[in-house]
């Protein structure tokens, strides 16, 4: 068995939660750590804070002769109902090839007196068991008799009997157990994600060593899109070869529907999901809500995966979601790193002025009232040229607005241009939409479905 390993910023990361971060918890720990002991046997091993840290490996990524790479990626958590105790756990580095790999676990007790937890809060402990795709995985403790490697994959013959009880921690100290993922003697390993605990407190994702892409190919496959921003790397572009990549569980959606997308990091770097949803206007991606960031998303670890997921209502549904309809078209979602295209069928989403708006006709233009409060005037005039300064809008950007009660300038400007656009026609290239802004702003060019548009105010 081949394995690899990277030591990196998770260890230093968690060291910040079980070494120095302030409250000195590694003073005086260089010596002798033998001291916390368990009422069911289980201690420190002997290791300082740093020394049983430090052999957590981020990224560490296990390859059995079988073929199949196994990662267990690091994870920390607290333990319900026990404010103060956070398990840690993660794949250590082992001596040789022909041990199994173990997945380290620690309790730490960050309060000032001792914690005694019962072991069925705490994932794994004794043994525990994940099935995916009807092959099911159990962890074990190291300790165990009996785990040998066969057809490249390590197996048990006889698991070894729950262990119920409690664990008791120390004020200020920690406790290590150590743990083999295994398999029963007829089993067989399959690709996929092993989650233990009702609340996936352990995850080990499991995939052909050499074919760590996706297996199947997707309904855009040679298809040619522009970039988001820079060199974007898309989902129907991706082959057995790639290790990032974000898959939808469908490419084409007609609403209502739900679009769930699933980020597969298999690299030896942490990545931060995120991004946002656009469509494909003119031969470009316009963010279809400009007003609205990606946030701040935890990383997903080497070897984890990240489930999102979105709700996609129909077009003439009434608009009481947070979410407005997407309407028919060409999507995408993601970043440059990763990026996935997908279809809406649907009925195109179009401006809508409100009904109650009174519509007046005179000179040559239009004039709406929609009920506004303010002293001056917006003027809506189509232009026949413009450059690169002209901003693309699409209806999800006006409709967007409709959730922000506390609307800023540009905002605004999107609610003129929902109240006046779809007035202009063959005969009228000018809208007047009265008492609209509460002062003179300077003029500003927008593109809606290839025309485009002057936005300006004048005093009424």
């Amino acid at each position: 068995m081949d394995r690899r390993g990277f030591v990196t910023a998770f260890a230093v990361a968690v060291s910040g939660c079980l070494g120095d971060d302030g409250r000195n918890r590694t003073a005086n720990r260089t010596g002798d750590a033998t001291e916390n002991r368990s009422n069911d046997g289980a201690d420190d091993g002997g290791m300082t804070r740093q020394e049983a840290v430090g052999g957590l490996l981020r990224g560490s990524f296990v390859r059995l002769e079988a073929g199949w790479t196994v990662s267990a990626f690091p994870h920390g958590y607290n333990v319900d109902g026990y404010d103060g105790l956070y398990i840690y756990h993660g794949f250590v580095e082992t001596e040789g090839a022909d041990e199994p790999p173990r997945i380290r676990v620690i309790a730490e007790n960050d309060t000032g007196s001792e914690v005694t937890v019962d072991t069925e809060a705490i994932v794994p402990y004794g043994v525990g068991s994940a099935t995916h795709d009807g092959t099911t995985v159990y962890i074990v403790p190291a300790e165990t008799p009996g785990i040998q490697p066969r057809n490249g994959v390590w197996r048990v013959e006889n698991l070894p009997e729950p262990q119920d009880g409690e664990l008791t921690v120390d004020a200020g100290g920690f406790a290590v157990r150590e743990y083999v993922p295994v398999l029963k003697p007829d089993g067989e390993l399959r690709e996929g994600v092993y989650r233990f605990g009702d609340e996936d407190e352990l995850a080990v994702s499991v995939w052909e060593t050499g074919s760590p892409g996706p297996q199947e190919a997707s309904v855009f496959e040679g298809e040619t899109y522009p970039d988001i921003e820079n060199d974007t790397r898309w989902y129907h572009e991706a082959d057995e070869t790639t290790r990032l990549y974000l898959q939808p569980s469908d490419e084409r959606l007609e609403p209502p529907a739900t679009a769930e997308f699933t980020l597969v990091n298999r690299t030896e770097e942490r990545v931060y999901p995120g991004g946002a949803v656009y469509k494909l206007v003119d031969g470009r991606w316009i963010h279809e809500n400009p007003f609205h960031g990606t946030g701040s998303e935890p990383p997903v670890e080497p070897g984890g995966v990240e489930n999102t997921r979105f709700e996609l209502h129909p077009v003439d549904e009434p608009r009481e979601h947070n979410a407005p309809p997407l309407g028919g078209g060409t999507y995408c979602t993601g970043k440059d790193d990763f990026a996935a295209v997908f279809e809406v069928d649907a009925s195109a989403l179009e401006l809508r002025p409100p009904e109650e708006a009174s519509v007046e006709r005179r000179d040559g233009s239009v004039f709406v009232d929609v009920g506004l409060d303010a002293e001056v005037d917006a003027v809506v005039e189509k232009v026949d040229r413009y450059g690169e300064e002209a901003e693309r809008v699409i209806a999800q950007n006006v409709y967007w607005m409709e959730v922000y009660e506390d609307r800023d300038t540009d905002g605004r400007r999107y609610d003129l241009l929902n109240y006046s656009v779809p007035f202009v026609d063959g005969t009228t290239e000018r809208v007047v939409v009265r008492n609209a802004v509460s002062g003179s702003f300077d003029p500003k060019l927008y593109v809606y479905d290839g025309e485009a548009y002057s936005l300006s105010a004048r005093e009424g």
